[in-house]
């Protein structure tokens, strides 16, 4: 048999970007010479565009750390309270070398990287910014510029701008600002820096990451999973809000919604972590091996359940005040959509900074996020009760107050059979 195997030298990792210093790490770290599939791997993962290798030493000069950074380095994206209950999540992501190579698809996958970043964060991107570099497009003399690199030029760039807008379309989400500059030394290594901006509820993200890290003790990265689960059983559970709003009328489905969000989440803060144990060992009676993740198996079902309410109070509220606007046509003839839906707007970001008051809460009660799972007892089961027996409550007396909710689904068609008579008569 032949032996094809490449053998691997210092100019053979030289050809894959990597420094002689680089390859005997390598050699150190393996403890002998890579093969050709393992170089690759590391002249990947060691190269510019993921690890920032040469400008790690300028970016650790920047501030990362102060009263309202809720997360720095070192997760998918950072985030800052912003105040009224919400947080700014924020990412940027340099593709120069991808939009050397393919312009439009190099483009539009660093634009949808950060989005999806923002989205890993629990949050809704909202825009999108960019900073741009390339060759010049006209030649300042005849003889300066070649034709071949200045057409180069003005691919590169019409490629970049339209995958940056195709990506951001397909989203939604709009590119609100930017800047270009056109240099010779961009020719051949054009700079393409996109940045974008989401927003999540500050004060449900920092309580999520402050209950899991320090009450199950759960790390960074298994955290963030969590979150995310939490968020996209949101979106699965929709469209089951929505059939029950239909089947038994859209208050009476809210009042379902709550008493089920405030049910599952106490049961997830205070049932759910008493049975990891018995859930390990039928884990373990059933597969015959050691079932080291059964904590997190059960904090990732609990979460989903939780999660399956998270829309549905945006959902149904809006539905019912499109309700109420029908009342109030009637009643006037005036159409006060607008107005109606200002005010609930109004009332839940009065909501959301009122809530930061749970800040506040747990700094009273001893609460420290840097200490973890360290913080003493009283001031663990405090951050429970901010987390679930809190809003668990003000879930329950919601689903009361609702019983006396006038506009049920038979006024409801009674008011639509009315305005139709009068659009009719």
């Amino acid at each position: 048999m032949l032996n094809t195997e490449i053998k691997i030298t210092a100019d053979v990792a030289a050809q894959h970007g990597l420094s002689p210093e680089e390859f005997a790490r390598i050699r150190q770290i393996l403890g002998r010479d890579p093969n050709l599939t393992e170089l690759g791997i590391f002249s990947v993962m060691w190269s510019e565009h993921c690890s920032y290798k040469s400008s790690k030493i300028h970016l650790r000069r920047l501030p990362t750390h102060g009263p309202h950074v809720l997360q720095g380095p070192g997760e998918n994206a950072g985030v800052v309270d912003i105040g009224d209950g919400l947080a700014a999540v924020f990412k940027i992501e340099s593709h120069n070398h991808p939009s050397f190579v393919e312009p439009f698809q190099g483009a539009a996958t660093g634009v949808g990287g950060i989005l999806r970043d923002i989205f890993t964060m629990g949050a809704r991107p909202i825009a999108v910014l960019d900073s741009l570099r390339f060759g010049p497009l006209q030649p300042t003399s005849p003889s300066e510029r070649s034709p071949e690199e200045l057409a180069r030029n003005r691919r590169i760039l019409d490629g970049v701008v339209s995958g940056i807008a195709f990506y951001g379309n397909c989203f939604g989400v709009p590119t609100v600002g930017g800047e270009v500059q056109f240099e010779p030394c961009y020719s051949s290594n054009p700079l393409v820096n996109v940045l974008a901006l989401g927003i999540a509820r500050g004060v449900v993200g920092a309580l999520f990451f402050y209950f899991f890290e320090a009450v199950q003790g759960f790390e960074r990265a298994e955290t963030s999973i969590l979150l995310l689960v939490y968020f996209v059983f949101g979106l699965f559970g929709a469209p089951a809000w929505s059939w029950l709003a239909v089947r038994l009328g859209k208050h009476k489905a809210l009042i379902w919604a709550c008493v089920y969000f405030a049910v599952t989440l106490m049961f997830a803060a205070f049932l759910a972590p008493v049975l990891v144990e018995p859930t390990r060992s039928a884990l373990e009676a059933m597969t015959g091996n050691p079932a080291p993740y059964a904590d997190l198996l059960m904090a990732g079902a609990m979460v989903a359940l939780v999660g399956l309410a998270f829309a549905s109070g945006d959902l149904l509220l809006r539905a019912m005040m499109a309700d109420v606007s029908d009342q109030v046509r009637l009643d006037d003839g005036a159409d006060r959509t607008g107005l109606l839906f200002s005010i609930l707007t109004a009332t839940s970001k009065l909501g959301y900074a009122v809530s930061v008051l749970t800040f506040a809460g747990l700094q009273m009660a001893g609460f420290d996020p840097g200490l973890g799972g360290q913080n003493s007892g009283p001031a663990l089961m405090w951050l429970q009760i901010m987390f679930a027996g809190l809003p668990a409550l003000c879930l329950l007396l919601a689903a009361v107050a609702l019983h006396r909710y006038p506009l049920d689904q038979a006024r409801h068609a009674e008011i639509r059979a009315a305005l139709d008579a009068k659009a009719q008569g």
